[in-house]
């Protein structure tokens, strides 16, 4: 599984944005900013993963940043992993709690008691900020962009070894199975994944994988995920030359 970014490279793009996140405190006049949505963790620290429960936006771990600061809550069960393996270097002090001891919410209230704090999530006391916290994200990093360029060419490759492997009397479930096998090995989740024949599309915008059998005309669209960044691919394969509808069909989907 291919590493994008040395440890230098990493350190120096979480720095980058401790300095955005501080500049929001001041701009905000706030005193701490609370992170627990997989996205943000995802983005504040270069590319870690806090889920836990994959159909939540919600992780398992809450980054809490002041001014001079840094703290990641969460679970016993869970932080020293997350801090080895997601955050490592990146100057946060751990704090975790058994979960018979209540929620890492309760924490974050006891550790930012009588500041001003942003959050990303409903949390009392707090002002939660959506929109305002995504355009953090951008502009993209030096980092982030060698490693959307590695996403988008490996979901790339992956799709054309699996065009060129296809024959009609396969399902697309089969197909769908072995495109989560080919993207894990790569280290990317799938947050959607379409796999239509024939008919299914031509009838639906969207169609989920089934039981239905390839005949002459595959849809491929895997939305890929790692290091919190995607790449959404669409590939079209079919056997022989397309009919007039086809053709009209694909530059309708254009």
């Amino acid at each position: 599984m291919d590493q994008v970014g040395t440890s230098r490279e990493i350190l120096a793009d979480a720095q980058l944005k401790d300095a955005r996140v501080r500049d929001f405190l001041d701009k905000e006049e706030l005193d701490a900013l609370v992170l627990g949505r997989q996205d943000n963790f995802s983005w504040m620290t270069c590319g870690g993963d806090s889920r836990v429960i994959r159909t939540s936006e919600m992780g398992f771990a809450y980054l809490v940043i002041t001014r001079d600061r840094k703290w990641l809550v969460s679970h016993s069960m869970d932080g020293q992993r997350f801090v080895d393996e997601h955050v490592c270097n990146q100057g946060y002090e751990l704090v975790t709690l058994y979960w018979h001891e209540g929620s890492p919410e309760d924490k974050v209230l006891e550790l930012t008691e009588g500041m001003r704090v942003g959050v990303d999530f409903p949390l009392p006391g707090a002002k939660r900020y959506g929109a305002e916290i995504v355009d953090l994200h951008y502009p993209l990093t030096d980092l982030e962009i060698e490693r959307c360029r590695w996403i988008g060419q490996t979901a790339n490759r992956i799709l054309c070894v699996m065009a060129e492997d296809l024959r009609p009397g396969v399902t697309e479930s089969e197909v769908a199975a072995r495109l989560l096998y080919e993207y894990a090995l790569e280290g990317m989740t799938i947050d959607v994944l379409i796999v239509g024949f024939d008919d299914r599309i031509r009838r639906y915008r969207h169609p989920i994988p089934t039981g239905s059998i390839l005949e002459r005309y595959a849809l491929l669209h895997p939305a890929a995920r790692r290091w919190g960044l995607h790449a959404n691919i669409t590939r079209l394969v079919h056997f022989g030359e397309p009919p007039a509808d086809t053709q009209a069909l694909n530059k309708e989907r254009d």
